[in-house]
């Protein structure tokens, strides 16, 4: 049996999230929402098909730190972030340890 993939979104802000959810919702794809990492790590499965997608500025457990601990517990899951700052030396560093793509907020629909 397929699993429907699940765009896992970790940022602290509600509008950011449920514009991601309403984005994934015309892919009927499932969007689980997460307002901070470690919400986030309390209710992920990483048998779950699907992405994260993480705003790297956020209280407690960075983005980038979600990277690094989510490569070692689902090294195959793709991670795209999406904030409202990213430096040139926190894109690298995401892009080097993995992430697929960096967007910068606000995201547009079709990105």
């Amino acid at each position: 049996m397929e699993m429907t993939p699940t765009v896992f979104v970790v940022d602290e802000d509600p509008l950011a999230r449920s514009a991601v959810r309403q984005s994934v919702s015309v892919l009927n794809w499932h969007c689980e929402e997460y307002a901070s990492g470690q919400e986030f790590f309390e209710g992920f499965d990483p048998s779950r098909p699907g992405c994260v997608m993480l705003e790297n500025e956020i209280p407690g457990i960075s983005g980038l730190e979600i990277q690094r601990r989510l490569a070692a517990l689902a090294p195959a899951t793709p991670v795209i972030f999406a904030t409202r700052q990213a430096s040139v030396s926190t894109a690298v560093r995401a892009m080097r340890a993995g992430a697929v793509h960096i967007l910068e907020k606000p995201v547009r629909e079709i990105e």
